[in-house]
């Protein structure tokens, strides 16, 4: 008898943490990979010590006096949630509604986690528990990354990195639209700056 064992296959998302700017996107259930980022986030904001980091100028090295800084890159979250019908949003609406709670509370922290929740079906009344609200329709995907890109750019802490981390779990259709959104930005240049899009994905 032979057994062959191909492995392990890690997460698309499991290396998040290397890029400054990173940019999570689900698409219905396809929030469930991101809900354990999300609750990290949500621990690492209470915690002092990684506030003390999100104001650091540089990436965070070996020599580093702050502990478990080691290797943790990431300044800002983009964090898109995209569903058909607002009944999703009941899922993980607790987990959402914290982290839009704790970035909130503190103003040092306000504008480095952002919450782009759309809701893609018919027009609904929109949900504004905890201050969370949705849009209505699809993301336009060029666009929102042209402005993440801007702001990536306009970041001192963000000039020796090597760009935003993209990550997505949904269709095949959005993985597409999604994909080819990352290399039109990637190859724009705005000045002398330009911004890498660095995308991963995996389906449902």
């Amino acid at each position: 008898l032979q057994l062959v064992i191909d492995g392990p296959f890690g997460a698309p998302a499991q290396d998040y943490y290397k890029f400054h700017t990173v940019v999570l996107v689900g698409a219905g259930i396809g929030v469930t990979p991101f809900a354990s980022i999300l609750q990290s986030l949500i621990i690492r904001l209470r915690d002092p010590v990684f506030k003390a980091l999100l104001h650091r100028d540089r990436f965070a090295s070996q020599h580093d006096w702050l502990p478990g800084a080691v290797g943790f890159a990431t300044r800002v979250v983009h964090f898109y949630w995209v569903v058909r019908d607002l009944d999703m949003y009941h899922w993980f609406h607790a987990l959402v509604e914290e982290l839009h709670q704790q970035a909130q509370a503190d103003p040092e922290v306000v504008g480095r986690f952002k919450l782009h929740l759309f809701c893609t079906g018919k027009k609904q009344a929109s949900v504004e528990d905890g201050g969370v609200q949705f849009r209505q329709g699809r993301p336009k995907w060029s666009r929102e990354l042209e402005h993440i890109g801007h702001e990536y750019r306009s970041c001192i802490e963000a000039r020796s990195l090597t760009g935003v981390g993209v990550y997505l779990c949904g269709p095949k259709g959005l993985k597409k639209e999604l994909s080819q959104a990352c290399q039109e930005q990637s190859m724009k240049v705005h000045g002398s700056q330009r911004t890498s899009f660095h995308f991963y994905a995996e389906n449902f």
